[in-house]
């Protein structure tokens, strides 16, 4: 009986150790998979910031010259289009000079 006692005692605190073990293994696992998330979605979310950025800096090199010209474009055909009513139906030199002065109309086509 002793003999089974001593075999019982033994296999009881093989259990508990295996137990203990088992649950610092699934600890371990645990912690590793939220770094590796945390890791993960720190990287997706650089790059998406990044992919903003690089975005925002190709809008403003690219699209905003051509923003600027159309809105400097459309203040000169209002302002050409006020001459033409003000001065109604009396075309002459002095409407030809306001209408276009330097060519600004001309650069502004070229422009766009």
């Amino acid at each position: 009986m002793q003999h089974r006692r001593h075999w019982h005692e033994t296999r009881t605190v093989v259990t508990k150790l295996l137990m203990k073990a088992r649950t610092l293994l699934f600890l371990i696992a645990a912690f590793t998979a939220v770094v590796l998330a945390f890791v993960g979605s720190t990287m997706v979310s650089q790059r998406a910031a990044r992919e903003v950025r690089d975005l925002s800096l190709r809008i403003s090199g690219d699209t905003a010259p051509g923003i600027e010209a159309m809105a400097t474009l459309r203040a000169e055909v209002n302002r050409v289009e006020t001459l033409v009513r003000g001065a109604g139906e009396q075309a002459g030199p002095d409407l030809d000079a306001a209408i276009a002065p330097n060519g600004v109309v001309n650069d502004l086509a070229e422009d766009l």
